[in-house]
């Protein structure tokens, strides 16, 4: 009895040694599964210098254009552009089906520092690292039945320039293991209203709907520039759209066709020509 009390002692001190190895062991699926479920650590939005979550969940890297949602809400109204010190409420989503499903969102700005301030809201959670916040799912939150997640984001007191939301979403197969999810990466820029070119290139966007229910926009600048256009609802949902658009010396104009058939009301069309964003409502 007496040998054999040491060897017990022994044996139960290294069991718990090898499950605490295993607690703490950033490669282990089991409990990553039982971790991440409720957010994921730093540092995995896709950002500069960062990784995404195919670093603790073999899956496949996405394109999220299109799939990840993000929009910025003042009171009840989505917004295009941010003002110094103004607190904003972000909305975040994936626009697909999916039984499980999880987030991260961080912001920087042209210099790739974080701006501004990250608050969790009911359903998320925030994180810090790397000087830099995030916000993420939660463990409440990750089921497909889920809305959105929002959380909220004090924009920095400075005029900042455009900033961008870096974001990256798991679309799991919930199979009990790390493999076979599909992470989406994207990024949504937003300019300041403090911006003078923000501010007045709106004056030269125009966006209506013809006869023809066909939505045309015409945007008259003298240099050609990459364009981007999403198409939200009044609910900061985005409306699948397509575009097509010829690029003169005298502007840029075109027409965007909807893939789904649009209901009358109202909508938001969001523009990024270049560095620049603007923003025009349109009633269907």
């Amino acid at each position: 009895m007496k040998i054999a009390l040491p060897l017990l002692i022994a044996a139960i001190a290294f069991c718990g040694f090898s499950f605490w190895s295993k607690l703490s062991s950033p490669h282990v699926s089991l409990y990553e599964k039982t971790l991440f479920s409720s957010g994921a650590p730093a540092s995995r939005t896709g950002a500069p210098g960062e990784s995404n979550c195919t670093s603790c969940h073999s899956g496949s890297v996405l394109a999220g254009a299109g799939i990840n949602e993000l929009v910025l809400v003042d009171g009840v109204d989505t917004v295009f552009n941010y003002t110094p010190g103004v607190i904003y409420k972000v909305r975040t989503n994936m626009n697909l089906t999916t039984s499980k499903k999880g987030f991260q969102a961080t912001v920087l700005n042209s210099s790739n520092t974080f701006v501004g301030t990250i608050t969790a809201l009911t359903n998320t959670l925030k994180n810090t690292g790397s000087s830099r916040e995030y916000a993420n799912h939660k463990g409440t939150s990750t089921s497909g039945a889920t809305p959105y997640w929002e959380f909220q984001w004090q924009a920095p007191a400075t005029d900042q320039g455009a900033v961008i939301f870096y974001m990256s979403t798991n679309n799991t197969n919930n199979n009990g293991s790390d493999t076979g999810d599909q992470i989406y990466l994207s990024q949504h820029p937003f300019n300041s209203t403090a911006g003078i070119e923000s501010k007045t290139l709106g004056d030269f966007v125009n966006v209506y709907f013809n006869k023809d229910k066909e939505l045309i926009f015409k945007i008259n600048q003298a240099s050609e520039e990459n364009l981007e256009i999403v198409m939200l609802d009044m609910e900061g949902r985005i409306v699948p759209i397509s575009f097509y658009n010829d690029k003169t010396t005298n502007g840029i104009q075109g027409k965007i066709i909807s893939k789904n058939s649009l209901i009358n009301g109202t909508y938001f069309v969001h523009f990024v020509i270049g560095n620049n964003t603007v923003s025009k409502k349109v009633v269907y």
